[in-house]
């Protein structure tokens, strides 16, 4: 059972961009609160301010109001992030890119290696520990990014679709691996995704609209683990949030005036009947 203690809080925070002549609205008086210790993961439609949440929390944008707060705090705190890109050093081999953080700290040569050696192995890479990025594949270089945000210790761990170029196989054993790590080191993990089953392996859910982003739902999913994807109710809570998605773009689709035959055509999913099917039963 992960206790609420104080995590870190987006208060207020608003944030817009400039297109053109144009200043795009992102977030306006966004709240939101994660307790120390959650597994939070946050869904949403593309370009709805998913990243920039992500980016304002660890204090690689500033939010234009608003503040962040760290255990009720203003000082950013010790914490990993994973990019959407690898952006891993093209100079660098596997290991001397995890090793990196470690060595700007003034770690030892011996326990960098000991440290990154022990990641190589728990991101399958250890065969490749002294190849360079540009002879490793995108999925293996995310693995490499993983593992470099996992080297210094830290209370908090951003992640931007990190398993987005990962085959199946592989993402199965990284998402085993974040989900392992939570439970044993009880990190606060927040983690961005477009899968709505990757995010139904967190311990809640925020879905949010399209911008300027606000949470559509927040949902606590109080399914044992390991979770039983074909039971009811993971089936339940998979169908609701793909209705929410559905909808939220349909929306967006309409306003913007876009997508005009793929509005007009039949539904892939008939997701209202099953929620009403649900419901009924």
């Amino acid at each position: 059972m992960v206790e609420m203690n104080p995590g870190f809080e987006f208060k207020n925070v608003s944030f817009a961009r400039h297109r053109k002549q144009n200043l795009i609205p992102i977030l306006e008086n966004f709240n939101l609160r994660i307790s120390s210790g959650e597994f939070v993961a946050i869904i949403g439609p593309s370009g709805c301010g998913k990243t920039t949440l992500l980016h304002i929390a660890a204090g690689l944008s500033q939010p234009d109001m608003g503040e962040i707060l760290y255990d009720g705090k203003s000082k950013h705190r010790n914490l990993g992030f994973v990019f959407q890109e690898p952006r891993l050093f093209p100079w660098a081999s596997a290991r001397k890119n995890i090793e990196w953080g470690l060595r700007a700290q003034n770690v030892s040569s011996l326990i960098s290696n000991k440290i990154s050696s022990e990641l190589l192995k728990d991101v399958g890479l250890y065969d490749w520990a002294n190849s360079y990025p540009h002879q490793l594949s995108i999925g293996m270089q995310k693995r490499v990014a993983l593992a470099r945000a996992l080297a210094i210790e830290s209370e908090f761990l951003f992640l931007d679709e990190p398993f987005s170029a990962l085959d199946y196989q592989t993402r199965i054993l990284m998402q085993r691996f974040l989900l392992s790590l939570h439970q044993k080191k009880q990190k606060s993990i927040l983690i961005v995704t477009h899968e709505i089953e990757e995010a139904l392996i967190a311990d809640r859910i925020i879905v949010l609209s399209s911008r300027p982003a606000r949470i559509l739902a927040d949902i606590r999913i109080n399914l044992t683990r390991p979770r039983e994807k074909f039971s009811s109710q993971f089936q339940k809570l998979s169908i609701e949030i793909s209705y929410m998605l559905e909808q939220e773009v349909l929306k967006i689709a309409r306003e913007e005036q876009l997508w005009q035959s793929a509005l007009e055509a039949e539904p892939v999913w008939d997701l209202k009947s099953q929620i009403n099917q649900r419901i009924a039963n």
